[in-house]
């Protein structure tokens, strides 16, 4: 797994260096002082995870990572801080970083978790962009990021809407598969629930609940439709954690049972939600 460290100070880049390099064997790491010489590094590279210091001169954290997101960089971005500078850490998470984390918290236990959830992130994606991959060889359809009726995140009305609304979309989208909460939404972009569930609903016109539910539905169907995985299988990959639970609402969404909906498409079609 490539890293790349972007941190304008000597020894906490160093140190961070050799504490990743510890936990694993096949943790290959590359440093950089500032975000220029990052950004021109991976115009030509390819990295799984970059840690990145918020403020730094040439050019800061901030400004690397809205180039990045601008290049449809995909790798795990994860930001650094000191305590003082959480107003800079939350504007990068809305322009598009993936964690924030204190210098001061990092130990080995804390980074142990941070690469390991990074890991699992890039590799559920890893395996999302194969059954997509799939649907466009057999179909000449984008099935991840096929129009699906109610779809926002992508599209280009996606774009219209406040950044925290793109974050929260973004994260209904990679994480629909966990136990998702409004809570754990409005932490990922700094902001009160009750704020987070009026601004959703002002801005898309629906509600957190119901788009999380037609994210996951969306994603059963192509895992019905693609996979030979089990109806149980096929609900703990898509966030429903109780099958019987999931064949009730997919059935009451759908009109037909999963297995059902399973056997009658010959061919990828977008579900009907009704």
């Amino acid at each position: 797994m490539r890293i790349l460290i972007v941190e304008d100070d000597r020894i906490t880049r160093q140190w961070l260096k050799n504490q990743i390099e510890k936990l694993k064997d096949d943790y290959y790491v590359i440093v950089f002082s500032n975000g220029r010489q990052a950004f021109n590094y991976l115009m030509g590279h390819q990295v799984d995870i970059i840690f990145v210091d918020v403020r730094m001169p040439v050019m800061d954290g901030l400004e690397l990572i809205r180039e990045l997101e601008r290049q449809n960089n995909n790798s795990y971005k994860i930001v650094l801080s000191t305590i003082h500078e959480a107003v800079y850490a939350a504007k990068a998470m809305e322009l598009g970083a993936n964690r924030h984390i204190l210098k001061s918290e990092i130990t080995k236990d804390s980074l142990e978790k941070i690469l390991g959830r990074a890991r699992a992130y890039l590799q559920k994606h890893e395996r999302l962009e194969v059954y997509a991959g799939a649907v466009r060889q057999s179909t000449g359809v984008s099935g991840r990021h096929a129009n699906w009726p109610g779809r926002l995140g992508g599209s280009r009305e996606s774009m219209n809407y406040s950044l925290p609304v793109q974050k929260i979309i973004q994260y209904i989208e990679e994480h629909y598969w966990e136990r998702v909460t409004l809570g754990q939404v409005a932490d990922s972009v700094y902001l009160s629930r009750s704020y987070v569930s009026v601004l959703f609903k002002r801005e898309t016109g629906w509600k957190f609940c119901d788009y999380l539910l037609e994210v996951r539905l969306r994603n059963a169907c192509e895992f019905l439709l693609n996979s030979s995985c089990s109806i149980q299988e096929v609900a703990a990959q898509t966030g429903f954690f109780d099958t019987p639970h999931f064949s009730r609402v997919f059935k009451e969404k759908m009109g037909v049972s999963p297995s059902q909906y399973r056997k009658i498409q010959q061919s990828f079609k977008p579900c009907n939600l009704q």
